[in-house]
């Protein structure tokens, strides 16, 4: 039977009264999401300041509210009123973050968890990029940030309830892993229960504190989600806070119509930018967009902004036509194919520019050859002057756009970029090849929001970050371990997106006693076990804190053959990659030094 609530109820409910900030609550019970209406800055993107892009969502009844255009809304910055503002027509790919609770309690709770996530994954666009994050007493990353969706389904699948719950790490490391990250984006967090060593007291090192100022510095909302025995004003304080909300589910049967509901959420956002006129010197602003009387409310830092030197001589005005001639300025001029079929090999460390204006979602396509244990850095930069195109016509205008994006060898998109109207504004993407991930590479150059200047330049650095001084890559298994002799290994790389670990083998002589030794290159716990031929653990050991050495103290073998080692590290702590360095020796080995971190 449904609940029909009084009208005066209805009229005195906060979300209804006029004016009334959407912040003041983002719990939702079953029968709110009937009548809600509110609107919801869930992210403030500043990555292409002045150029402030707004992703908000608009609800009525309940859903979201589609069909908006920019005369519908008011922005007022600082209680300043902006214009103009744009609403962007097309969403740009989302980078979603998928957190799972496993501790012991959620046992009976994970088969309708596990199919609410994969639901919500399967929801995402083709272009969205989503990553898989567990978590009871430690936080693992189970799938890095992908649009292979069967890989992200296949972890969810394989996470198994067990241990307590380290709620803060998890919501930490979840905001971290998308610290690096530019554009449109989400996390989902499922939990039920609090923080708590299974005695009681809290588990995690990080606490809430920590995580709700990473989370206004990355500016991403979290959607938490509820149930059982959860620690509802946590969830409540994360979601109000971040631009999520809080949705409580009353049993595992009502988990995926709760993922449906942010899922539909996401997809209905708005994006809306306008340029502000205030510095970028790291101060805190206040933005309010309002729509039929009601408003949503966040707050962002203004990136610092440092003042570039003028160009030694000014720049060219682009051509009229959309081929335009040599701008050497800008490096050499190129041209791309249309399709990664025709796609034009780019040679790294030179800088290029187009031949020709593009229109907006135009790209030119490129590819470079890449090995095991190398990385690929793209960056692309816009100059003073955007253009607008009008038929077979380009004229300048003073709103520069340009963007870039690195597809793998299955061509998917793995990093994308863009520079929104930004003057003389640069962006840069990465990608790793790990064991196994061999062969082309596709960079492609170009937009999905307005047309793109030929004069904005690009380039690509290949660097090399092979592991135990080989030529490749160490693989995440035994299969794939990379053989080495034993001795010091003074850089090696671990990637939170290619690498579940990096397994080296060595052949042990009978009877002999071994050390094995690891150093990270910044403040991180790293862990290294030693397992024989059969699979059995020779010796384990973890950094006793931050930044300290790994040690596994002498052991032996009975009979002369291959020991695997395995290193894995805390991704989450400050960057997605890690150096560290690797010293395994007969008897006693010197411990090494700490190596530099990666650039």
């Amino acid at each position: 039977m449904k609940t029909i609530l009084p009208l005066a109820l209805l009229l005195l409910h906060p979300l209804f009264l006029p004016g009334q900030d959407a912040t003041t609550s983002r719990s939702v019970t079953g029968r709110e999401q009937a009548v809600r209406a509110a609107v919801i800055i869930n992210q403030v993107d500043t990555s292409a300041y002045p150029k402030v892009a707004i992703f908000a969502t608009v609800l009525k009844d309940g859903s979201p509210l589609r069909g908006l255009t920019a005369a519908d809304f008011k922005v007022r910055e600082d209680e300043v009123e902006q214009e103009p503002l744009t609403v962007v027509p097309k969403l740009a790919p989302l980078s979603a973050v998928v957190t799972l609770d496993t501790s012991g309690s959620m046992k009976k709770r994970m088969p309708e968890a596990q199919a609410a996530a994969t639901a919500f994954i399967d929801s995402l666009n083709a272009q969205d990029r989503v990553q898989v994050i567990a978590f009871s007493r430690e936080v693992k990353l189970l799938a890095a940030a992908t649009t292979d969706r069967a890989a992200a389904r296949a972890s969810v699948a394989a996470t198994v309830a067990r241990g307590d719950t380290a709620l803060y790490d998890a919501l930490y490391a979840s905001v971290a892993s998308l610290q690096n990250t530019a554009g449109r984006k989400a996390i989902t967090l499922l939990s039920d229960g609090a923080d708590d060593d299974g005695t009681g007291r809290p588990l995690s090192k990080k606490t809430l504190a920590d995580v709700m100022a990473l989370a206004r510095a990355v500016n991403v909302p979290i959607f938490t989600v509820g149930i059982g025995d959860v620690d509802r004003a946590v969830m409540e304080k994360v979601a109000q806070e971040s631009g999520g909300e809080c949705l409580i589910a009353p049993d595992p049967a009502a988990l995926k119509k709760l993922y449906a509901r942010i899922s539909e959420q996401l997809a209905g956002q708005y994006h809306i930018y306008y340029t502000s006129n205030l510095p970028g010197d790291g101060s805190t602003h206040r933005v309010q967009l309002q729509h039929d009387g009601i408003t949503g409310t966040k707050e962002y830092k203004a990136p610092v902004v440092v003042a570039q030197a003028s160009p030694v001589a000014p720049p060219p005005k682009p051509e009229p036509a959309l081929v335009a001639k040599e701008t050497s300025l800008y490096g050499e001029a190129i041209r791309g194919g249309n399709s990664h079929d025709s796609a034009v090999e780019l040679k790294p460390g030179k800088l290029f520019h187009l031949d020709h204006h593009q229109r907006k979602d135009e790209y030119d396509y490129f590819f470079v050859n890449l090995k095991s244990g190398q990385k690929v850095v793209a960056t692309i930069n816009t100059t003073q002057a955007g253009v607008t195109i009008n038929g077979d016509k380009a004229t300048p205008n003073n709103s520069p756009y340009a963007g870039i994006a690195i597809h793998d060898t299955k061509r998917a998109a793995i990093a994308h970029e863009d520079v929104i109207g930004a003057k003389a504004g640069t962006t840069s993407i990465r990608a790793w090849v790990g064991d196994g991930q061999d062969g082309k590479y596709f960079v492609l150059v170009g937009n999905s929001y307005e047309p793109q200047n030929l004069e904005s330049n690009f380039r690509i650095e290949v660097i090399d970050q092979y592991d135990g001084q080989s030529d490749r890559d160490a693989g995440s298994t035994e299969t794939t371990a990379l053989e080495i002799a034993p001795g010091v290994f003074p850089a090696n790389h671990l990637v939170a997106r290619i690498d579940e670990a990096d397994t080296y083998k060595f052949k042990a002589k009978a009877g002999v006693a071994y050390q094995i030794k690891v150093r990270p290159g910044e403040d991180v716990e790293m862990k290294v076990e030693a397992i024989d031929a059969d699979g059995v653990s020779l010796g384990k050991a973890i950094s006793p804190n931050a930044g300290a050495l790994a040690k596994i103290e002498k052991f032996s073998v009975k009979e002369a053959g291959f020991i695997y080692v395995r290193v894995t590290g805390d991704y989450f702590s400050n960057h997605p990659e890690l150096i560290y360095a690797l010293a395994i020796g007969e008897n006693t080995v010197e411990s090494p030094s700490r190596p530099a971190v990666a650039p």
